[in-house]
């Protein structure tokens, strides 16, 4: 470490030589040790005066910059005080470094991008040949992101010509609305999946493009929106007319349970139909697993949970096993429709919203609410905490059958 400006004025040391017949005397101080090369540092000065002045400059850079100020000598702390008059006046929201950066990036990107001969088109239909492992859900899902950004950029065009600005002004016009908050989530979803794609562009097995040109682009800043969610009347009155309805279609009320009184979300549930290599139900041990969770062509680990009493009550009211394995592509459209016969509003994705806001206010219990519904304490401390009262929360979980309840 440094040692403090007082012990190095007082160390000032004189040292008087002869050389060449000539008698010499010079000035020197230790300054300490740098805590970033841990070398020993000292300096000497024929002058005293000037070496106390150069200690004085030192500690004065040290005190507002910290140890990485100390390191530039005179030359280069000048060079960078004009860097950054130099941003200031063009106005650049930078760090010097990013600027540097930026310019480096630049001139390898700019000598290297003659050297492209592959059209965006080709590489987009490489690209979408490697996806076949992914489900058809995100397939059709990338495919419909990526495949409208390359009809608009040009499937002839090189992918040399590809660049941050370009497709900025594509996400900005075609993508997001500033009317409709919710499309802020979808610019960040298309901006994710093509900058995938060009990383993979840029891979090495791929060596198609040397310099990632989207490299940096940054996600738009999603303000807080409190979730759309049901008040435990409402979902009373929805389940009512789904109770009433189990004979002719049960497998509505069988999906409504999962989706509600268990948090799982809707393309988990379609998968139940898939057998017990998806989704696993045991009433009898009283637990779901979920294998094909969201995410897990991607890694996603499956989640395993013991059944709620509420949901298990609601299950054994009939027969629920049965009806779960009843396909169900139209179920949105059956639970809008009971909702209308129940004279209620219902907002989209509702049952999983509903379910993560009651059970943080009625329970608090992060760890077990994490292993039902599968996302990170961090989503719901950001959208879910403390959005309702606990005794909502409760009165959403003693919504019974009509045969439990009587």
């Amino acid at each position: 470490m440094f040692r403090s400006k007082r012990e190095v004025l007082s160390s000032i040391r004189e040292h008087k030589f002869t050389k060449g017949g000539k008698e010499y005397t010079i000035f020197s101080a230790f300054l300490g040790r740098d805590p970033i090369s841990n070398k020993g540092k000292r300096v000497a000065r024929s002058d005293k005066n000037e070496l106390r002045q150069y200690i004085s400059d030192f500690y004065t850079r040290l005190d507002k910059g910290g140890d990485n100020a100390v390191q530039l000598d005179h030359a280069q702390s000048a060079d960078a005080h004009a860097a950054y008059g130099l941003m200031a006046q063009f106005g650049l929201q930078m760090t010097l470094a990013d600027v540097v950066r930026a310019y480096a990036t630049q001139k390898a990107y700019g000598e290297l991008k003659g050297d492209c001969k592959t059209s965006v088109g080709e590489a987009w239909h490489r690209y979408s040949g490697t996806l076949w492992t992914k489900s058809e859900a995100y397939r059709k899902c990338v495919t419909s992101r990526i495949g409208a950004w390359v009809h608009c950029f040009g499937e002839n065009r090189l992918l040399s010509e590809v660049s941050a600005s370009e497709l900025k002004e594509y996400l900005m016009d075609k993508v997001f609305r500033p009317e409709k908050p919710d499309t802020a989530k979808t610019y960040n979803n298309v901006l994710g999946d093509i900058k995938t794609f060009i990383h993979w562009c840029c891979a090495k097995e791929q060596d198609l493009l040397a310099v990632d040109p989207l490299d940096g682009m940054k996600k738009m800043e999603i303000g807080y929106r409190q979730p759309e969610y049901m008040k435990a009347a409402d979902v009373e009155k929805l389940f009512r007319v789904l109770e009433a309805r189990k004979e002719k279609r049960p497998e509505n009320l069988a999906d409504a349970i999962l989706s509600f009184f268990c948090g799982v979300r809707q393309c988990e549930i379609a998968r139940v139909r898939e057998g017990e290599s998806a989704v696993k139900i045991s009433l009898e041990d009283h637990f779901i697993r979920i294998v094909k969770v969201k995410g897990s062509l991607r890694g996603i680990r499956p989640r395993a949970f013991k059944i709620p009493a509420q949901a298990e009550a609601w299950m054994r009211s009939f027969d629920f096993m049965a009806a779960v394995q009843i396909p169900n592509t139209a179920f949105r459209y059956h639970l809008n429709m009971a909702a209308k016969k129940a004279g209620i509003k219902m907002p989209k994705n509702a049952g999983r919203h509903t379910f993560i806001t009651m059970y943080e206010a009625a329970h608090h219990d992060t760890n077990a609410l994490s292993g039902i519904v599968g996302n990170t304490e961090g989503v719901r401390s950001r959208s879910y905490n403390g959005v309702e009262l606990e005794r909502e929360g409760r009165a959403y979980f003693e919504i019974m059958p009509t045969s439990s309840a009587s």
